[in-house]
């Protein structure tokens, strides 16, 4: 394998001079970095990049960890990461928790292995305690919040796009609306739910409501399926159904054709989410489609300007929102 002394004995230079080349150092010429390079591709020279990152203390790595790699959500924002890091020099290592903080535990050891420089983390209800020992590692949560104080977030509008299509359910006539989430533990669903509570309580109008708490995270879909058939088979039939996310709205629409309903003639439905498979359903879903693509970049030039220290040491705390998208599956009573 061809090294820095190979090049440097074929230009008739010190091993140091094409050492600095090879770094881009300000001290060597562009011309005598121009001849370093060639020769370096001449003879076949590959840098040693851990070697590099071990002298420099500078890995240029980020760690990555969502706690759903099946959500398409999560999907979106790791691709987004991932494009940014790759266009600024950085290596990403992804691990997802599955909404288990002894895995998430276990991955940050990994990473921390790995010389991290920086964390994006879209945390679990208990991440607090494992993030708690990364002081001196810059940490940008998406998503959701997991309470350490020094994080930077990257975060979705949760409470006030909720409230938005709510008060689109109520303007379209329906006075029973049936609300399905999940564990308030998770801060989106907490702060959505906020947001649904905030427009009835704000309405002038005599609005009938039901909230199904759904705590089963790993199963969440068909846990929804059930707890609704249960529902809909002992009350009173709503108007409407609000889904906090697209998990419990899959449940939710299964439960209602289970039922022997349709969507909207007898139900209306809308979810906060924007699967694909939300907008080819025989009657396209009314949905809150959330800036995944934007959470994910936004996220990654926030820690990567933290890391290179390009702002200031103030917590950055930042809310993108998502968009009310009308289809078919609510309709004016």
């Amino acid at each position: 394998m061809a090294s820095i002394a190979d090049i440097a004995k074929k230009l008739n230079l010190s091993n140091s001079t094409v050492s600095r080349a090879l770094r881009d150092s300000e001290l060597v010429t562009k011309e005598t970095r121009e001849r370093v390079l060639f020769a370096a591709q001449e003879i076949g020279y590959e840098v040693n990049v851990i070697a590099r990152n071990l002298r420099s203390g500078k890995s240029k790595t980020i760690g990555v960890i969502v706690s759903d790699i099946t959500n398409l959500l999560h999907g979106e924002i790791i691709t987004a990461i991932q494009k940014v890091a790759i266009e600024n020099g950085y290596t990403v290592i992804f691990g997802t928790s599955s909404e288990d903080d002894k895995i998430e535990k276990k991955l940050l050891d990994l990473l921390k292995s790995n010389m991290l420089q920086g964390l994006i983390i879209v945390p679990t209800y208990k991440s607090i305690d494992n993030l708690k020992t990364l002081t001196h590692l810059p940490i940008v949560e998406v998503d959701r919040l997991s309470g350490l104080e020094s994080s930077d977030q990257v975060l979705i509008s949760n409470n006030e796009s909720m409230k938005l299509a709510t008060n689109y359910i109520i303007s379209q006539g329906h006075r029973h609306i049936l609300y399905c989430t999940g564990d308030l533990s998770i801060t989106t669903f907490n702060e959505r739910l906020a947001g649904f509570t905030s427009a009835l309580s704000e309405s002038d109008l005599s609005i009938k409501k039901d909230v199904l708490l759904i705590q089963d995270t790993e199963k969440l879909q068909a846990r929804t399926c059930s707890e609704v058939i249960n529902y809909l088979t002992k009350k009173i039939k709503p108007t409407a159904i609000i889904a906090a996310n697209d998990y419990i709205g899959e449940g939710v629409i299964s439960a209602v054709y289970k039922c022997g309903f349709s969507v909207p003639d007898d139900i209306s439905f809308l979810m906060f989410d924007d699967p694909k498979w939300a907008s080819f359903f025989p009657t396209a879903l009314t949905v809150v489609k959330q800036p995944a693509y934007q959470l994910g970049l936004t996220a990654a030039q926030l820690l990567i300007s933290r890391i290179e220290k390009k702002i200031n040491k103030n917590k950055k705390i930042m809310r993108l929102t998502a968009d009310l998208i009308v289809r078919q599956s609510v309709t004016k009573i």
